[in-house]
């Protein structure tokens, strides 16, 4: 692993550590969406749904003087829709310069794009999540 994996999943953890920490929220109890939502909310973000026919767009960015906007593949299972939108989010919180963001189907060739996948991977199971509902609730995976 590269020396970039490890500073976006630190940027990632830091973050979401910061929001847990914040909110209160137990780390039993950790879900991906509240962390979305909290962005969505305070810088009133808006989540739409695409569909392209030929489905090469997983997912978009845009960001201009209306405002910010992310979309997902409405075709796509939930699990890849969750997945799209934090990276999405990745893109915003790590401040990728640029208006426009878009993940294409297959590619991610582009440090931005693979940023905003290590982002998404650490927003949907940080470690210390993982670690606790192991160690505190046995869950096993």
């Amino acid at each position: 692993m590269n020396g970039n994996y490890f500073k976006i999943a630190r940027i990632a953890k830091q973050d979401i550590y910061q929001f847990i920490k914040n909110t209160g929220e137990s780390l039993i109890d950790y879900h991906f969406s509240s962390y979305l939502n909290y962005y969505l909310k305070r810088y009133n973000i808006k989540i739409l749904e695409h569909h392209f026919s030929c489905r090469k767009i997983e997912g978009l960015t845009l960001i201009n003087e209306d405002g910010i906007s992310f979309s997902y593949e409405k075709d796509n299972s939930t699990e890849k829709q969750n997945f799209t939108m934090c990276h999405e989010l990745g893109h915003f919180v790590l401040g990728h310069s640029g208006k426009c963001f878009t993940e294409l189907r297959g590619k991610s060739d582009s440090v931005k794009e693979r940023e905003a996948n290590i982002f998404s991977a650490t927003v949907l199971m940080p470690d210390i999540v993982l670690l606790a509902k192991i160690f505190y609730r046995k869950d096993s995976f």
